[in-house]
């Protein structure tokens, strides 16, 4: 029998990595055991990666499980009745929990999944029963709290207001009682007992806070003593008085302030507590304080002599007393009285600019009781749903004319007679009135003008022109009862203005083109109102553009009312205003006032006494030269002031449309300037004056004097000494003065031409 072969291992012992080798079965294994180890080690390995996949998702699960089971807890945190109930709470939660535990349960892929997920879910379960009975703890405790606060501030409303004082005497021992109820079995005996201590000082700290804000300056006065309140702690004390400090802080500085405004009014003030603000006040604010305190008493005198002035010496005045201060008082001093006295000054002029007559009841405590006296003037009842208002009309006339006259004594230019927050007022309860298109009430309004202020009532009137009373309420006022008066009532009601204008858009007629039609037949007057603000033309332009849209508003309503064509409408409305005057050269008079018509004689009577006035009576109502920057000779000037106001002397009308005034055209300029006599008023002419007299005088005026001309006047002689001098001193190369030395100087009342 053959022998079998053998052969040697040529490789190494160790296998190298990565080779392969059949397995070496030893003669008493079988396969299934030579391959065992490697099969355990597999399944080691499978049953560890389910495991860990099992797990991650349980784990996400319960993070969705715990999301929608944070939702239940706010639910219950929020809902009423739960909140507050912990069987209701936790029934719902545990009803919750389950749902939510089969729901996501369902959810798992396999069974180890499911109770993995199932055992997290059970553990938050109950970590959530216990978060919520601890919240419930505690919002059944903040309710208990929140009741018995209700109840005590219930207890203290009904002590402070219990006007018998029963409620005040057992308020101490309801609150004990209310707080043993409520807290007894809540919190221990030592807390309970801390709680009931306390009850005096909170009585007290109330007590306190209620004087404080009902009395703070008595409470900080009574602060510092120690029977007040003995019950509460130093800090509790510390913190009412800076609660009674903060509280008089902007009263002391109020009071300060009105102090140092009475003291620039010129006016005694009240006594101001220095004390109560050292004590109250920051040290660097009183400091600053008493500065000023020191500064305006001993200027006082100062203060009121100013307040006595007429504005155009105020500058002048100041200068010259600035000059003595620094004379007399150190730098720093001087300096300091300087500034608050520039300040009273600058305020002075601004206040009688601004608001004269809030100004007046401010400095004049006459005037303003006066107004005062009339406010609360009620009707005589004269007889049955009669009433006599003739004393409180008198009363205002008489007030009106003492506002007139302490401003003309201020010179204050801007006369006014209520102060801006009555011609506001007034404004705006005509606007509203226009609002709600009840005529009849803006009618009563404008009535009253000439009740209250007589024949100064254009005065008033044009104060609350500038204040925005409507145009329509001047056209009434000026033409009364008559047609465009109705039509200008009606032109200060939004109803009317939207219908007239729906009209002109319902029909195409274009606005332009009325406008256009009424300005040309309104040319002459549109000359004189130009005429009256020759610097600036802004004043006549809103005049007339004012006028031309109320008679467009006319101009359709007659379209309308009386079946016309535009320009029909346009040409009448503009007729119609244009009959209400008589238009001379320069001015223009009304043919009716306060509603009443003006006949021809009147209006005659007018032209002539300004005629009359010019020729004849500039002398006698004592005309004063104007200041010139170039020539000192009050004289000289004077001579040159009466031939101006011969060659270029021109009666305008006043902003109220129904006075005159007297004024030079300045050559070179087309200024108008008005004159003034030594008192500083001005030669106006009243179109309601019947007196005949020069105005500002008791000189009656001799209307002969126009029938009868002298060949030479008061007037012409000064202007042939003028001239005369003049041409002479030209004519030879000599100074006006030498000419005048070699003509014959004329004899002129109250002139004195000093040549010599």
């Amino acid at each position: 029998m053959p022998k079998i072969p053998t052969f040697t291992a040529q490789g190494s012992i160790e296998q190298f990595a990565g080779t392969t080798t059949t397995p070496q079965i030893g003669l008493d294994q079988t396969l299934a055991n030579a391959l065992a180890p490697a099969t355990k080690i597999l399944v080691d390995q499978k049953i560890v990666e389910n495991d860990a996949q099992n797990q991650a998702e349980a784990l996400k699960l319960e993070n969705d499980f715990i999301t929608d089971l944070i939702k239940t807890e706010d639910a219950i945190n929020t809902d009423e009745i739960m909140s507050v109930n912990k069987t209701a709470a936790n029934k719902y939660y545990k009803d919750q929990s389950n749902l939510l535990i089969n729901k996501y349960k369902s959810l798992a892929t396999n069974n180890n999944v499911a109770v993995k997920f199932s055992n997290y879910a059970l553990s938050e379960t109950q970590k959530g029963i216990f978060r919520t009975d601890t919240q419930i703890s505690k919002n059944i405790f903040k309710n208990l709290v929140s009741g018995y606060d209700k109840q005590k501030q219930q207890l203290l409303i009904t002590a402070d207001t219990d006007q018998s004082g029963i409620a005040k005497g057992t308020l101490r021992t309801d609150l004990e009682k209310l707080t043993r109820d409520t807290f007894q079995s809540q919190v221990s005996a030592p807390e309970l007992k801390i709680m009931l201590n306390n009850i005096p000082v909170e009585l007290q700290t109330y007590d306190g806070l209620k004087d404080v804000q009902q009395a703070p300056r008595r409470t900080l006065f009574l602060l510092k003593d120690k029977n007040y309140l003995p019950d509460i702690s130093f800090k509790q004390r510390q913190e009412l008085e800076e609660k009674a400090k903060n509280i008089l802080r902007p009263q002391i500085t109020t009071e300060f302030e009105n102090y140092v405004k009475s003291k620039e009014l010129g006016k005694e003030p009240p006594i101001f507590n220095t004390e109560l603000a050292k004590e109250v006040m920051t040290k660097r604010e009183f400091e600053n304080m008493m500065v000023t305190k020191t500064i305006v008493e001993d200027t006082t005198n100062d203060v009121k002599f100013f307040h006595t002035l007429p504005t155009q010496d105020l500058d002048f005045t100041f200068t010259n007393m600035m000059e003595e201060l620094y004379k007399t008082y150190p730098v720093d001093i001087a300096k300091q009285k300087e500034t608050f006295l520039k300040k009273v000054v600058e305020d002075i002029k601004s206040n009688r600019e601004d608001d004269p007559v809030g100004y007046i009841f401010n400095i004049d405590d006459d005037i303003k009781n006066m107004s005062i006296e009339i406010d609360n003037m009620t009707a005589e009842f004269s007889a049955p749903n009669v009433y006599n208002t003739s004393i409180i009309g008198q009363a205002k006339l008489e007030l009106t004319e003492r506002l007139i006259q302490k401003q003309k004594d201020l010179g204050i230019k801007n006369i006014k007679l209520m102060t801006n927050d009555a011609a506001q007022n007034f404004v705006t309860s005509y606007t509203e009135a226009g609002n709600k298109n009840d005529i009849s009430s803006m009618s009563q309004m404008m009535e009253t003008l000439n009740i209250n202020f007589g024949n100064n009532d254009g005065l008033a009137l044009t104060q609350l022109l500038q204040s925005g009373l409507p145009y329509g309420a001047k056209i009434s006022y000026i033409f009364g009862d008559g047609e465009l008066a109705q039509e200008g009532l009606a032109f200060d009601t939004q109803e009317e203005k939207d219908a007239s204008i729906k009209f002109l858009t319902d029909n195409n007629v274009k606005i332009g083109d009325i406008q256009i039609e009424i300005r040309e037949q309104l040319k002459d007057f549109e000359s004189i109102l130009r005429r009256n603000v020759p610097l600036n033309s802004s004043g006549t332009l809103t005049e007339m553009d004012n006028l031309v849209e109320y008679l467009s508003f006319v101009a359709a309503n007659r379209m309308y009312g009386k079946e016309m064509d535009s320009s029909e409408a346009a040409i009448s409305a503009a007729q119609t205003f244009n009959d209400n005057f008589e238009i001379k050269d320069t001015y223009y008079l009304p043919k009716k006032i306060d509603g009443k018509n003006i006949g021809d004689g009147q209006i005659n009577k007018i032209v002539q006494t300004v005629d009359i006035l010019q020729k004849y009576y500039l002398d006698d109502f004592g005309a004063v030269a104007f200041k010139s920057n170039f020539e000192t000779d009050p004289v000289k000037l004077s001579s040159k002031m009466y031939s101006q106001m011969l060659l270029n002397g021109e009666w305008r009308n006043m902003p109220d449309g129904e006075n005159l005034i007297f004024g030079i055209v300045l050559d070179g300029s087309n200024e108008f300037a008005p004159i003034i006599n030594d008192n500083g008023e001005n030669l106006i002419v009243n179109v309601n004056d019947t007196s005949e007299l020069v105005p500002g005088t008791d000189i009656l005026i001799d209307f002969t004097l126009n029938f009868s001309e002298p060949d030479q006047t008061i007037t012409t002689s000064i202007i042939n000494v003028y001239e005369k001098a003049s041409k002479l001193a030209k004519k030879k190369g000599i100074s006006y003065e030498e000419a005048l030395k070699e003509i014959r100087k004329p004899k002129i009342k109250n002139i004195e031409l000093n040549v010599d």
